[in-house]
């Protein structure tokens, strides 16, 4: 895999499809990852949204991941 090259990670919220998004993220394997975290806020506070593969069809250009949970994160 080269360093710079990249895939489209389409994050999708299924009871919130307009909070989904899509990211360019590292192609780091040769396989899609089966989980991606990322920053986001809850009630004001640090924390991380997860998402899990859902579809990795179209790989290595891009895989969908569904979101499952929110982890606050504490001092």
């Amino acid at each position: 895999m080269s360093a710079s090259a990249t895939f489209t990670a389409i994050l999708y919220r299924t009871l919130d499809p307009a909070r989904g998004s899509c990211e360019q993220l590292p192609l780091i394997e040769p396989i899609p990852p089966t989980q991606i975290r990322v920053p986001a806020t809850f009630v004001g506070a640090a924390a991380i949204d997860v998402y899990e593969l859902a579809d990795a069809t179209d790989w290595p250009t891009s895989a969908m991941f569904i979101y499952t949970t929110t982890l606050p994160r504490t001092a």
